[in-house]
C-alpha cells in the first residue's frame, strides 16, 4: 500500500458499497493506493433499488476538498456524481487552485442503473470540460451530453473521451478512446451480462490509479478495462455460487 496519498475521489455515498465513493476507495486499495474522499451526496440505495438522495451542502463539500488538497500531495482525482454543471465547475476551479497540472477523470453519472434520474438536463461548459483529462460516459450518457455526436464538438474538445461499449448499438461491448483527432477501439472478452451497479465507478477509478502508476493514457485505459472485466466476472461467479 502506498504511504503517500496522491489520489482522491469526489462522489456520492452508496451505503451498499457497490458504487460511488466506497467503490472508488475499494478499487484504489485493490490496486495498492490509499485515497481521500469527498462526498457530494448521500443516497439510499442497494444493488437492486434506489429510493432517494440528498445533496451535500455545497460549501461543506468544497471545504472538505480544500482541506485534503492542502494536506496531501494529491494530483490524480476521480469525480463521479455532482449536482449540476455549475457545481462541477466549482470543483474543477478548486482543484486547479491547489494542484498544478492535475489528472482528472470524470465519470458522468446522470442516472442510476436502477433508473433513478439525477439530471433532467445538462448544460455543457467547454471551458470547464477542457480542464478535465478524461470523461468516461457510457453510450446513453454520451448521447445525453453530446446529442450532436462527437464530430459536432471535436474542434472544441481538449479532453479525452473514453466511450464505454456496454450500451452501444453500433459496436456492442467495444470501448473507444477519443483524443485530439485520433481514436482507438478497445475490445474486451464477451461474457454473460452481470446485474451489478457501479462498474462505471470501478473503471474510472482504475483508470485514475493506473495513470498515477506511470502508465500512458491508452495503456492505463486498457488495464482499467481488464480490471473492470475481471471485477464483473468475479461478481458473476459470486452471484451464481451464493
Amino acid at each position: 500500500m502506498s504511504t503517500s496519498i496522491h489520489l482522491a475521489t469526489i462522489a456520492g455515498f452508496d451505503p451498499s458499497g457497490g458504487a460511488g465513493i466506497l467503490a472508488d476507495i475499494k478499487t484504489f486499495a485493490s490496486l495498492g493506493f490509499e485515497a481521500c474522499g469527498v462526498i457530494t451526496a448521500n443516497t439510499l440505495q442497494t444493488h437492486h433499488s434506489f429510493l432517494r438522495l440528498s445533496w451535500t451542502d455545497e460549501q461543506e463539500m468544497l471545504e472538505q476538498l480544500v482541506l485534503i488538497l492542502k494536506t496531501y500531495p494529491i494530483n490524480h482525482l476521480k469525480i463521479g456524481l455532482v449536482k449540476d454543471a455549475h457545481q462541477l465547475g466549482k470543483i474543477i476551479d478548486c482543484i486547479y487552485r491547489y494542484v498544478a497540472n492535475p489528472f482528472i477523470v470524470w465519470d458522468p453519472v446522470l442516472s442510476s442503473s436502477t433508473g433513478f434520474v439525477f439530471h433532467q438536463g445538462w448544460k455543457n461548459d467547454f471551458d470547464c470540460l477542457n480542464r478535465i483529462s478524461v470523461i468516461t460516459p457510457n453510450a446513453i450518457e454520451f448521447a445525453k451530453l453530446w446529442p450532436q455526436g462527437i464530430d459536432g464538438f471535436r474542434g472544441e474538445m481538449r479532453f479525452a473521451i473514453y466511450l464505454k461499449g456496454g450500451h452501444r448499438v453500433d459496436k456492442k461491448g467495444t470501448d473507444t478512446l477519443f483524443w485530439a483527432n485520433e481514436s482507438i477501439d478497445l475490445c474486451g472478452q464477451p461474457f454473460p451480462k452481470v446485474d451489478r451497479h457501479g462498474s462505471g465507478c470501478v473503471f474510472a477509478s482504475a483508470l485514475t490509479a493506473y495513470h498515477l502508476s506511470g502508465l500512458e493514457l491508452i495503456e492505463a485505459a486498457r488495464k482499467a478495462k481488464q480490471f473492470t472485466e475481471a471485477y464483473l466476472l468475479e461478481q458473476k461467479i459470486s452471484a451464481t455460487t451464493n
